[in-house]
């Protein structure tokens, strides 16, 4: 609807406000239905929550990248909760398979925080988990 009205040149939000998880994979990465053009998902990229903020944190070239999120959506992820509630200064990280409450520094987390909580194994392990997961029917779904 929002592509007929923006032809028609009335103005549209159209802003994604929030991370939608996709369950497709064991590293945390945006939806197939949510990455496009302006939500590329990054081999090496961290979601977390601190002082009730949702944070993507990417490392693209030397450095790192950050965007804000209204919420965090994990569709059909088992989560169970923290063995320890955040206190005020901590971050709750979406790590595989876990929420981790952890200190983080004031500027975000850095390049071996980024790599070491949501690991990139690479694109011929993520071609294998796919080929693994699209034989089992009714897994991955759009």
């Amino acid at each position: 609807a929002n592509d007929l009205l923006a032809e028609a040149g009335m103005k549209v939000f159209d802003e994604r406000v929030f991370a939608d998880i996709s369950k497709n994979w064991k590293r945390i990465k945006f939806s197939e239905r949510f990455a496009d053009s302006r939500n590329v998902n990054a081999p090496r990229q961290l979601f977390f929550w601190q002082k009730g903020r949702v944070f993507r944190y990417w490392l693209q070239g030397e450095g790192i990248k950050s965007e804000e999120h209204l919420y965090i959506h994990f569709r059909k992820r088992n989560y169970q909760m923290p063995p320890r509630l955040p206190g005020e200064d901590d971050a709750v990280i979406v790590a595989p398979g876990s929420l981790l409450v952890k200190k983080l520094p004031d500027g975000g987390p850095d390049r071996q925080t980024v790599c070491s909580l949501n690991p990139y194994r690479g694109r011929l392990f993520e071609a294998i988990e796919c080929k693994t997961l699209c034989h089992i029917p009714g897994y991955i779904k759009k």
